[in-house]
């Protein structure tokens, strides 16, 4: 399994229920010291698990993490897109565009990179799963939160684009 934002929080979680449901796992993560922590951790649960620095704002990063998965494993089963970065807690009319752009680049741009270096390797080896992490705010709204709702969206609607074109 790849996990990408498994330094911390959901992500680190799933990766530590997978390593106990005996999923060996990579652990793609911005942040060196919370990375190389769960690496421990999840070696420390009698786990495989390899940390991989990976910036999922990053095209070559999030490609290389999925690389480094079936290099290192000899396959990907599963993916999760974990990765996220909350949202500076503003009003939507003083986000910036900037604002906008870096959680789209690693909410939506992310995603989207792992899912599509994933899915040769799986329809290869005949299956794999990927999960994408959404919110309720998709539904319901979130005050301050504008912009991480517009990510969480297009998860949604990337998820499913996906499903049928994969089907």
């Amino acid at each position: 399994a790849l996990v990408t934002g498994a330094g911390q929080g959901i992500g680190r979680g799933t990766a530590r229920r997978f390593v106990r449901e005996g999923a060996q796992v990579v652990i793609a993560e911005i942040n060196e010291e919370c990375g190389a922590r769960v690496e421990a951790e999840l070696r420390e649960l009698g786990g495989e698990a390899r940390f991989v620095r990976t910036d999922v704002g990053r095209k070559d990063d999030v490609v290389a993490a999925v690389e480094a998965t079936v290099a290192t494993f000899g396959r990907i089963d599963i993916l999760v897109n974990a990765a996220v970065k909350l949202p500076t807690p503003v009003v939507m009319e003083r986000k910036t565009d900037a604002m906008l752009e870096e959680q789209l680049r690693i909410g939506v741009w992310g995603s989207w990179w792992a899912m599509q270096a994933a899915m040769p390797h799986m329809r290869e080896q005949g299956g794999g799963r990927i999960i994408n992490f959404t919110s309720m705010d998709v539904l319901t709204g979130a005050w301050l939160h504008a912009d991480h709702s517009v990510v969480k969206a297009g998860l949604q609607a990337m998820a499913r684009g996906a499903a049928i074109d994969w089907a």
